[in-house]
């Protein structure tokens, strides 16, 4: 019985320190939120995540993150809308249990692919996602990026590669007037024919559940969802928007 407790009291001042109350990691950096246990640090524009204080507990010293880059532009120039392909979503990476120390670390957040062009990198704890492809006009490929851009249709022109572990590639494009590609999501690769932007990524790390990274249609008659961040441009659907780092950790008592 007398074993029993003391794992208890243990239990209740956190595994990896010797008694004294509990204090929790602390941190500072970009737009803070809570949600329940957890506070969320979201930047959407560069700046730097700062650990002010370590918790007593070891175990507690770590962080679950998500990295987004910019997403591509939709192909805008040189030829009809329907012929042009999706820009590929912004590369996107998360992980849970990232260990940190009393530092700082900075943040660098890609904005969106205006103007036909491929979507800006973000970069945090040394990681960098590429920003998505841009889609390609007519007889053109799509742009290499964190997911590729669909291809202009025409000549059956490929959609661009995607970054290996961050997005998937763009759809191809049909030979005539046949169809364009979609641009690549996180979660799937681009149409090749309506094509459909590919899949986005959900996630429930800010506390709201969210899509992240998702492709954008292709010019002729693709469908595409909405992504918060990092979302490719269509010809017919919507510009791309920017990407986010958002950083979750536990600070009081769940």
């Amino acid at each position: 019985m007398p074993l029993l407790a003391t794992r208890a009291a243990g239990s209740a001042r956190g595994f990896g320190f010797a008694g004294g109350s509990l204090k929790f990691m602390l941190a500072t950096g970009g737009t803070i939120t809570q949600d329940g246990a957890y506070q969320v640090h979201t930047f959407t524009s560069g700046g730097t995540f700062t650990i002010t204080q370590l918790s007593t507990d070891p175990a507690l010293n770590e962080i679950q993150y998500l990295l987004a880059s910019g997403g591509g532009g939709e192909a805008t120039s040189g030829s009809p809308p329907a012929l042009r392909g999706g820009g590929g979503a912004g590369g996107l990476t998360t992980a849970t249990g990232y260990p940190v120390s009393l530092t700082s670390y900075p943040v660098s957040v890609g904005g969106a692919g205006g103007g036909g062009g491929n979507g800006g990198s973000s970069v945090f704890l040394g990681l960098t996602a590429n920003g998505g492809g841009k889609g390609g006009n007519q007889n053109q490929g799509g742009n290499f990026g964190g997911s590729g851009g669909g291809a202009g249709m025409g000549n059956g022109a490929g959609g661009g590669g995607g970054q290996s572990g961050y997005g998937n590639s763009g759809g191809n494009a049909g030979v005539g007037y046949s169809y364009s590609g979609g641009g690549g999501g996180k979660n799937g690769g681009g149409g090749s024919g309506p094509g459909d932007g590919g899949a986005a990524f959900p996630s429930s790390i800010s506390g709201a559940s969210l899509n992240y990274s998702g492709g954008g249609a292709g010019g002729h008659a693709g469908s595409q969802g909405t992504s918060s961040y990092g979302m490719g441009g269509s010809p017919r659907a919507s510009g791309s928007n920017g990407g986010v780092v958002v950083v979750r950790y536990q600070y009081v008592k769940a």
